[in-house]
This record gives structure tokens, C-alpha cells and sequence, in this order.
């Protein structure tokens, strides 16, 4: 038992239930709780990715004015943060992954470009239906639930062997079956999708949800990072936690 205890699988279970719980009451009875949480994880996510991506003072006043700018244009202007939304998290962050671009600028203002969309595309979609929301965030964590645990028991075969070793193609059918579970579940007791949206929306996050898992892992590859932070038992960072959400949150809200 002591060295159950111990574990750090017991550490990453306990942390997880007791901040995930946290956050579906937040979600479920208290907006303006949620709202605080999200704003809080986009503050300390802001002070991980800033010392992974080792940006000096100047880059960091920098990047909160102009995310400060960004967030009052989302804000007041959706049809031109879906079109940001399109621009940056469809097109230019999977060419820099994918082709490995050396571009300086894309690093240094990554802070203000990445993470305010999060905090507006929850702002947006928690005023559409709060259970909606839930389904989205049960669906990501159910993604990395699914992955972690039949990676465990049947990984074999490496999705991502450099930058990310630990995913398998196993782990990935099992993000699938566990993901599959969870929206038609929810879906069948609140009747959220149609059949058309329900397949898009399956979609959206598996591929989102490994892709922010995987952008993260590459950029502390990049940057020679082991993990983004301390701050959780068994899992390290809040960005190790959120970097799945930080991508499929904005993606969902685009498609819908």
C-alpha cells in the first residue's frame, strides 16, 4: 500500500480527480468560478511557456500588451477571431511543426499569439450551453486518459518516436474507444449533436487533442525542456495538463 501510495500513477490519479473536480463544479454551478479558473490557467501558462521558450523581460511585457490587444479584438470582433483561428492554429502552427521552421518571431510572441484564444473561445462557448462545454472538456481528457493507460498496457509501436516516445498507435485506439464512449453517452442523455456535427466534432478532438499534446512536446524538444513545470503531482506543469485543450477549445468553437 505505502508503495502504491507512492507511485506516481497514484499521484497523477489524485491530483487529476481533485482538479478535475474543481473544475466541472466551476463549470456546472459558478460561471464566474470557471471564468477565474480559465484566466488563472492561461496566467500560469503563460509563465511556463515564457521560460520554456526563454523570453527575456522585454519579450514578456511585450507579449502581455499585445495579448492584451488580442484578447479586445476576440472579444469584440468574433468573425475575425475565427478567421485568426483558422489562420494560426490550422495552417501556421502545423507548418512550423511539420517542416521544423526556424522562425524566430513565431517563438518569441508564441505567449500572445496561442494562449488568449483559449480563455475567448471558452468565454464564447460557455455562453452557448455550459453542458456542451463539459462534453468537450470530458472528450479531451478522455483522449489522454484513453492514450496514457492502453499505452501502458499494449504500446508497442511509437506514433511520435522523437518528439514524443511515449505515444503509440495503441494508445491512440485507445484515446478513440474512449472517446467514442464518452460523446455518445453524453450525447444520448442531452441530446448535444446531430449525427453530422457528432462525427465532426469526434474528429476535432482526437486530432486537436494529440496535435496540442504533440506542439507541446515539440516545443520543449526544441527547447530542450524535460517538463513544463512542477505544479502537479504526477504530471508536472499546468501546460503539461492544458496543452490539449489550448488546441482542440479554439478548434471546436471554429467548427461550430
Amino acid at each position: 500500500m505505502e508503495k502504491l501510495l507512492k507511485s506516481n500513477l497514484f499521484k497523477r490519479t489524485l491530483s487529476a480527480s481533485i482538479l478535475g473536480l474543481i473544475f466541472i463544479y466551476a463549470l456546472l454551478f459558478s460561471h464566474n468560478l470557471f471564468l477565474s479558473v480559465s484566466i488563472l490557467i492561461i496566467i500560469l501558462s503563460f509563465v511556463e511557456l515564457s521560460k520554456i521558450i526563454e523570453l527575456d523581460r522585454y519579450d514578456i511585457l511585450r507579449n502581455l500588451l499585445y495579448g492584451s490587444i488580442f484578447l479586445f479584438l476576440f472579444l469584440n470582433f468574433p468573425y475575425f477571431f475565427k478567421l485568426y483561428i483558422t489562420v494560426f492554429f490550422i495552417f501556421i502552427c502545423p507548418l512550423v511543426v511539420i517542416r521544423k521552421i526556424n522562425f524566430s518571431l513565431f517563438y518569441r510572441y508564441l505567449p500572445c499569439t496561442y494562449l488568449p484564444s483559449f480563455f475567448v473561445a471558452i468565454f464564447y462557448l460557455l455562453n452557448e450551453n455550459s453542458m456542451f462545454l463539459l462534453t468537450i472538456f470530458l472528450g479531451i481528457w478522455s483522449v489522454d486518459i484513453g492514450g496514457y493507460f492502453f499505452g501502458r498496457l499494449f504500446g508497442r509501436n511509437k506514433l511520435f518516436p522523437i518528439t514524443s516516445p511515449k505515444k503509440t498507435y495503441e494508445g491512440l485506439i485507445g484515446s478513440c474507444i474512449l472517446l467514442i464512449l464518452i460523446i455518445i453517452i453524453m450525447n444520448l442523455k442531452y441530446s448535444l449533436f446531430s449525427h453530422a456535427t457528432l462525427f465532426f466534432v469526434f474528429l476535432s478532438i482526437l486530432i486537436f487533442s494529440v496535435f496540442g499534446d504533440y506542439f507541446e512536446s515539440y516545443l520543449k524538444r526544441r527547447f530542450n525542456v524535460k517538463d513544463s513545470g512542477y505544479l502537479i503531482p504526477g504530471h508536472g506543469g499546468i501546460l503539461d495538463r492544458v496543452d490539449s485543450a489550448l488546441f482542440t477549445i479554439p478548434i471546436i468553437y471554429l467548427i461550430l
